[in-house]
């Protein structure tokens, strides 16, 4: 068995030697592909890497010579233009008359995308390479990559420094202007708003219905007038339902006080005719001072008649007010 494999050994060497190709080999010893390189490698035995364009030399020679360009040769062998341009160097083909075509090619390619900030100065050899550029701005010459270039995204690195505080200059002044147009526009909106309430201010301007006084109030001038107005509604409504009941014309304080003997039917206390003062002209009556009171209220259909009036003290009176008296319920 092991001499057997000494002479597979053997064979799988030779063959090698003669140039055949590792597959095949495997094909004719009848082994697998890994142990005829494992054989190879123990018999110090080398593969040279070879490629599919090995065949075609000749052919790339010609075409080359003839001016093709990489890309033209890759569409030729249906290969990528990567492989081409490999395969040229490891063999030591130039392709002299594409390096012509490409240097007369690169004034129009960079003039066609120089940023506006650069001048082309020179230093193009490919597509993802570098590029000398001056600054029209500063005349600094510079080394910058031809993408950046291209996409316009390329930044002088001597006067980046002036460009960010221009920058912040420009910022700084955007953000004055801003503040300043924000006041104007709230000191013209407030004067807008207290030109508005000036002129409704001015609207609301009546007279006052009581005494006559300009006043920018809803109604009345003053609680004063508002009170006189509110007592003159309420004689008013007392008037209209005493004129609608049975009226005994010659009811009086003093008719009554005499009839009831000046004591106050709700509290029992005696009233006093005295207690008033007069001020300004106007008669101002005391809490003590007698009033003529309805048992039953003009607001419930109560007439004004002797049977129905009784003496009381006018703060009772006010107390009880439109209500029925207590001893009544």
């Amino acid at each position: 068995m092991k001499q057997k494999t000494q002479d597979i050994r053997e064979r799988i060497t030779e063959l090698l030697n003669e140039g055949t190709a590792a597959k095949d080999v495997a094909v004719i010893v009848d082994c697998s592909v890994p142990f005829v390189y494992l054989v190879a490698k123990e018999s110090g035995f080398t593969f040279e890497r070879k490629s599919r364009l090995d065949c075609n030399v000749e052919n790339i020679k010609k075409e080359i010579a003839n001016g093709a360009t990489f890309a033209e040769l890759a569409r030729m062998f249906n290969v990528s233009k990567h492989t081409v341009i490999n395969f040229c160097k490891a063999r030591g083909i130039e392709n002299t008359k594409y390096q012509e075509r490409f240097e007369e090619s690169i004034p129009q390619l960079v003039d066609a995308n120089t940023f506006l900030q650069f001048e082309y100065v020179g230093g193009y050899t490919k597509s993802d390479g570098t590029v000398e550029c001056r600054c029209r701005f500063c005349g600094m010459v510079s080394t910058i990559t031809w993408q950046s270039v291209r996409k316009h995204k390329a930044v002088c690195r001597y006067c980046k420094t002036d460009e960010r505080e221009r920058a912040n200059k420009q910022k700084k002044l955007k953000r004055q202007t801003e503040i300043i147009e924000r006041q104007e526009r709230k000191r013209i909106e407030k004067e807008e708003r207290e030109s508005k309430r000036r002129l409704e201010t001015e609207n609301k301007i009546h007279p006052c219905p009581v005494c006559g006084t300009m006043t920018d109030r809803r109604v009345y001038c003053s609680d004063k007038c508002a009170n006189k107005a509110d007592n003159k509604r309420r004689d008013v409504r007392r008037r209209k339902r005493i004129q609608t009941s049975m009226v005994d014309a010659d009811i009086t304080v003093e008719s009554l006080f005499r009839r009831d003997g000046g004591v106050c039917y709700l509290c029992g206390k005696t009233c006093r005719l005295d207690d008033y003062i007069v001020r300004d002209g106007t008669f101002i009556a005391g809490d003590w001072y007698p009033s003529i009171d309805h048992v039953i209220p003009l607001a419930h259909g109560g007439s004004h008649s002797w049977n129905n009036v009784r003496l009381a003290h006018r703060l009772c009176n006010s107390i009880k007010g439109a209500k029925y008296p207590p001893s009544s319920t």
